[in-house]
């Protein structure tokens, strides 16, 4: 409630001030914040305040002036000076951000507030939930409507509206008001900003708070990417496409793909924690800078990146107040470093308060620290089991001891260290062990982890030790997740004390064994949860690889990436997963045949996802022979039907289907009823391809039958999307529908995000078979968002062709030609059967746009291409081909249409497609 109406019923109003001051008047509101369009005034009725939004709006229309956006809050304000503060203030204004001009918002509590009846012609209507910047729980809005008003409104501007991978912040951003203005004028005025600041000063959370402001600048996005657990400088550009959902692209490098995805929209990349890594982040800042216009860069770290252009903000300590303002608590309390202690303290010691008992105290902390944040929520953090008086005489003492007086640069990284030291040395013998054996981890580990591999020291438990630890601010812990983590400066100081102890060898080796096991049994689990569970633990699994490889254990290398390949193939890691390979491999002299088999497929398979067609040969070849060496049919059928994958890739579709027939013979000599599953679907849709419709009807069939003999649900959604669009194909929609809903109710129960994407896709594909357009366009849409989220091109790829047809057909040729252009830059480079596919569908944009001759010239080379490969176009594709051949030819005379289309017939795929592209 706000102070001033201790029932509370009141609210605050957010708007323009010329129109609250014209028609609040002096008496009934007041005027508390702001200038402009973010003014406040506080209300003693929530419904008087109500009725003063409605006037406010009604008066814009009398007067003709811009339209207005109000917004209505009801909750708990600090009234100081006059003035009023709070959270509550800040939502209220949050709540206005998002709304559209002429429209009236408010929030549930003051609906619950607001006595009925409600002002004449008022009525409100739900809206919905949306989150605000700054609020981790999402609100539930109310618009107001009124006879004089206008009701008809886009949808709100909350952050679900703007693309971003922004975390929810598990804490309230304190103060820093000026630093997050300065911060995002900073970004406006220059491409690249670098917030630098010593380690522990808050330049990671301020970097998060300014990019979070400027959320609508960047229609494009604004995208975090975390460096902290990067430790190699080739990882960089991996880190940035990994985030950006960018894959890698045969002949093209990483920060190349990433800058032609990003495209003209403007995008805000931020790059947090770079000092260990200045030169990479440098060196791929400047690049895309350079290659994206509307790219513009916020960089964390504590040195600059010297990128040309690049515009320094150093992030001061938060403000302190001197030892005047100290003695009293209103005043302490105007200065950001005594607010974040005192919210910081309260979580340690509930009800903790600043008064003017404890504020000398709480000031000489703070002045300790000299405002850095992150000493600041140490020293909070020790109120639970100090008084505040022991606090600031310990750390008073460390500092001295440290050489205190001088107030220069370098003495704050001293007093970082001597928050750091104080604190740890306040630790127990048992919690100071533990800290250092953490430090092992990257990034975030669970409990059972931390159980398995570290040791408390005497009759201490792990499980206390690690609650001493978070309750002493010094281990985070997410509880959406029950993971813990230790912030980089921390973990950094207690490796330091890991290593002091002469441990770190013998704990780096328990570490990378039980993420070896960890890899290894995860493939007991469905594909995806393990997908996912790597994911979790991929930092932690680096770390292993990386000791492994450094202290010559080149076989725990290799079964640690032996067991994890698929991973980086799936989720995108495909250079760094062929570079932890290969390594192993040179690294490796007696890891048993079997692990290395499996490790020369998996070499094989991502080189072939990066194109790299010799090499991949080469592993998957090395890897077939081994297999038959030691009598596996099931590794060698493995290693056949990656290298089936080579061929059906490069168009040669019949030579593929003997590869894939050959690993279909071998592999029902096992046991393994879900590989031949996944064998004859891939069967039944490369029999599609060419034609043998019969056949890709037997194959699907008996795909889906394996079901029955496996727990595998993968495989029935996989035979199901074969099935699917089979039958699309066919023109039996009822059928298709049928089979393809059953794929997308499975893997939604099963957690595929892959196939939820492909069922979504094929359900586009028959929306448009049936004439239902707008469905289609819809589909395929939200496809290709999940494709191009899970670094899927090749996905991707199909997802725009489709929904390139669909959108030409909606009139729209300029997104269908951003489209076709996209989808076929990928198929040349990755899947080649699908070039001509999409050559067929630029024809018919071609014919539509009245470019007659070269769509006469593309449609030779499209027919010609699908001959050489034995491609089948798909009966509705086929339909609008000959339809577009008709056309063709009346346009332009039959013997003119031949010429042009024997002269496309000549082409190379590469010319072909270079004639496509020139729009």
């Amino acid at each position: 409630m706000w102070e001033r109406d201790p029932a509370g019923t009141g609210a605050a109003i957010a708007g323009h001030e010329r129109l609250l001051r014209g028609v609040v008047g002096a008496s009934s509101g007041v005027v508390v914040k702001g200038t402009g369009d973010g003014v406040l005034a506080v209300f003693s009725s929530a419904n008087d305040a109500l009725a003063a939004a409605v006037e406010i709006q009604l008066e814009v229309g009398r007067v003709g002036m811009a339209r207005s956006r109000v917004a209505l809050h009801t909750g708990e304000a600090e009234a100081r000076d006059g003035d009023y503060y709070g959270v509550a203030l800040n939502r209220c204004q949050r709540v206005m951000s998002i709304g559209h001009g002429g429209q009236i918002l408010l929030t549930l509590a003051t609906e619950e507030v607001l006595t009925r009846p409600l002002p004449d012609g008022v009525v409100l209507i739900e809206v919905g939930r949306h989150r605000l910047r700054d609020v981790s729980e999402p609100m539930l809005l109310f618009q107001v409507t009124h006879p004089g008003l206008r009701s008809d409104f886009p949808p709100l501007r909350s952050s679900e509206t703007f693309a971003h991978n922004l975390p929810v912040r598990l804490t309230d951003f304190v103060g820093r008001q000026r630093e997050l203005a300065e911060g995002a004028q900073a970004i406006r005025d220059s491409r690249l900003t670098t917030f630098t600041g010593i380690g522990g000063g808050g330049k990671s959370r301020l970097g998060l708070e300014v990019a979070t402001a400027v959320l609508d600048e960047f229609p494009g996005g604004v995208w975090l990417v975390e460096l902290a657990p990067i430790t190699e400088a080739a990882l960089v550009p991996r880190a940035i496409a990994q985030v950006l959902g960018v894959p890698e692209e045969p002949g093209r490098s990483l920060l190349d793909s990433i800058g032609f995805r990003l495209g003209q929209a403007p995008v805000l990349v931020v790059l947090d924690n770079c000092e260990h890594l200045v030169e990479a982040s440098a060196l791929a800042a400047d690049h895309l800078l350079r290659s994206v216009p509307g790219l513009r860069i916020l960089a964390t770290s504590r040195e600059k990146l010297g990128v040309p252009g690049e515009k320094i903000y150093v992030v001061p300590p938060m403000s302190v107040p001197d030892e005047d303002e100290a003695r009293s608590a209103v005043a302490a309390m105007d200065h950001d470093a005594v607010r974040l202690f005192a919210k910081r303290a309260a979580l340690a010691e509930p009800g903790f308060m600043v008064v003017d008992q404890n504020s000398v105290d709480v000031s000489r902390i703070c002045r300790l620290v000299d405002g850095i944040p992150l000493a600041i929520e140490l020293a909070a953090g020790r109120v639970g089991s100090l008084t505040v008086i022991q606090v600031a005489d310990r750390l008073e003492g460390r500092l001295e001891l440290l050489g205190g007086g001088s107030r220069t640069g370098e003495h704050r990284h001293q007093t970082m260290l001597a928050a750091l030291e104080w604190s740890y040395e306040l630790l127990s013998g048992e919690e100071r062990g533990l800290l250092a054996q953490l430090a092992t981890f990257r990034g975030s580990f669970e409990l059972a982890q931390v159980e398995a591999i570290c040791r408390v020291e005497g009759d201490g438990e792990v499980l206390g030790t690690v609650m001493a630890l978070v309750e002493k601010s010094l281990l985070t812990h997410d509880p959406a997740t029950g993971r813990y983590r230790l912030l980089e400066p921390v973990r950094r100081y207690a490796w330091d004390k890991l290593v002091e102890s002469g441990k770190d060898q013998a704990l780096a080796r328990s570490h990378a064994l039980f993420f070896a096991d960890l890899v290894d049994d995860a493939s007991d689990v469905g594909l995806t949860a393990r997908l996912n569970r790597l994911e979790q633990e991929h930092d932690n699994v680096r770390a292993a690889l990386r000791w492994s490889l450094e202290t010559a254990d080149g076989d725990l290398a290799l079964r640690i990436g032996s067991a994890t390949w698929d991973f980086w193939k799936l989720r995108g890691h495909l250079a760094e997963g062929l570079s932890w390979l290969e390594r192993g491999l040179d690294a490796s002299h007696e890891a048993p045949p079997a692990v290395r088999a499996r490790a020369l497929r998996g070499a094989g398979d991502l080189a072939n996802g990066q194109g790299d067609v010799a090499r991949a040969r080469r592993y998957l070849e090395q890897s077939l022979l081994l297999a038959e060496e030691l009598g596996d049919d099931a590794g060698a059928a493995e290693s056949l039907t990656r290298l089936a994958a080579i061929p059906h890739r490069e168009g040669r579709l019949v030579e593929a289907t003997h590869l894939y027939e050959e690993a279909l013979a071998r592999e029902r000599r096992g046991d393994d009823p879900s590989r031949v599953g996944h064998i004859l679907a891939s069967l039944a849709l490369l029999s599609e391809d060419q034609g043998h419709s019969d056949q890709a009807e037997t194959y699907a069939a008996e795909a889906l039958l394996t079901r029955r003999k496996t727990d595998d649900i993968y495989v029935a959604a996989d035979a199901q999307l074969a099935l699917g669009e089979i039958r699309i194909n066919r023109g039996d929609h009822e059928a298709a529908r049928e089979a393809l809903d059953s794929a997308l109710s499975e893997a939604r129960k099963a957690g595929f995000p892959d196939v939820i994407g492909w069922a979504t896709a094929y359900l586009g594909k028959l929306a448009l078979s049936e004439g239902r357009i707008e469905d289609g366009e819809r589909l395929l849409s939200e496809s290709l968002a999940m494709f191009q989220r899970l670094g899927l091109p090749v996905a991707a790829a199909w997802a725009m062709r489709h929904l390139g047809r669909g959108v030409l057909e909606l009139g729209d040729v300029t997104r269908a030609e951003a489209l076709l252009r996209e989808a076929l830059h990928i198929s040349l480079a990755q899947v080649r059967p699908d070039v001509p596919l999409v050559l067929q569908a630029i024809v018919e944009l071609e014919v539509r746009r009245g470019s007659l001759e070269k769509a006469a010239t593309l449609s030779g080379a499209a027919e010609a291409t699908r001959k050489q490969m034995g491609l089948k176009l798909p009966t509705r594709e086929q339909a609008a081909a000959e339809a577009a051949t008709d056309e063709l030819r009346t346009q332009l005379g039959a013997e003119r249409f031949e010429y042009l289309a024997e002269r496309g017939a000549a082409m190379s795929l590469e010319e072909a497609c270079a004639h496509a592209g020139e729009w």
